[in-house]
C-alpha cells in the first residue's frame, strides 16, 4: 500500500535537495538526484504497510537536502584552471545558442552545467535561434502576404476581380504577424538570459 501523500512528499524533497545542490556540477547532481531517488525507492519496497510517517522517517535518514549539498561541495576540489576552462563551453553555448544556433546546441547538450530540462528549454524555445526567426518570418510573410490578397485574370493578364479580407481580418493578420515575430526576436534572449542565470 502506498502512503496517502507519497508522491507529494517525495517530490518536495527532491525539489529542495535539486535547489541544495544548484552549486554542484551538472552532471554529478544528476547523478546525485538518480542515486537519492534509487535509494528512496529501495526502501520503499522494504515497508509492508507504507504510510506518511515511515515515508518521511527514509528522507530523515537521507539527511537535511542542505547538508548533503555541503558535504558534497567540500569534495568537489576543482583546480582555478579547470574552472575557466568549463566556462569557456558555458559562455560559448551561451553566445552561439541565439546566433548559430546548431552550434550551440551541440554546446549546450555536451556541457554538464544544465539539468536536461534546463538543455530541452535551449534547444526548443523558440526552436532555431535567430536562424530559425529569419526562416519562420520569412514562411510567415509568404504566407501572410499570399492570403492576404487574391486576383482573377483572363489570358491577356486584364485582372477580372480581386478579393481582400476585410479591415478587421487584415489587423487580426497584422496582430497576429506582429507577435509571432516579437516571439522570434525576444525569444532567443530570453533562453539565453536563463541558461546564463542558470550557469
Amino acid at each position: 500500500m502506498t502512503a496517502p501523500n507519497a508522491d507529494q512528499i517525495i517530490n518536495e524533497y527532491m525539489s529542495r535537495l535539486e535547489r541544495a545542490l544548484d552549486q554542484v556540477p551538472g552532471e554529478r547532481r544528476q547523478e546525485l538526484l538518480y542515486e537519492v531517488r534509487t535509494h528512496i525507492a529501495e526502501a520503499r519496497t522494504q515497508l509492508s504497510n507504507e504510510t506518511d510517517v515511515e515515508l518521511l522517517n527514509i528522507l530523515d535518514r537521507l539527511g537535511d537536502p542542505s547538508e548533503t549539498a555541503a558535504a558534497e561541495l567540500g569534495r568537489i576540489d576543482l583546480a582555478p584552471s579547470d574552472r575557466r576552462r568549463s566556462h569557456v563551453l558555458e559562455i560559448a553555448t551561451i553566445i552561439l545558442l541565439p546566433l548559430f544556433w546548431p552550434v550551440g546546441v551541440i554546446l549546450l547538450w555536451i556541457s554538464g552545467s544544465w539539468t536536461t530540462r534546463e538543455k530541452l528549454i535551449g534547444t526548443f524555445v523558440p526552436p532555431g535561434g535567430y536562424l530559425g526567426t529569419f526562416v519562420i518570418g520569412s514562411l510567415f510573410a509568404i504566407g501572410a502576404v499570399s492570403s492576404i490578397c487574391s486576383t482573377v485574370s483572363d489570358e491577356s493578364g486584364r485582372v477580372l476581380s480581386t478579393t481582400c479580407p476585410s479591415g478587421g481580418a487584415q489587423i487580426a493578420l497584422n496582430i497576429g504577424a506582429a507577435l509571432v515575430l516579437i516571439v522570434y526576436l525576444v525569444g532567443p534572449i530570453l533562453t539565453a538570459g536563463y541558461l546564463a542565470v542558470r550557469l
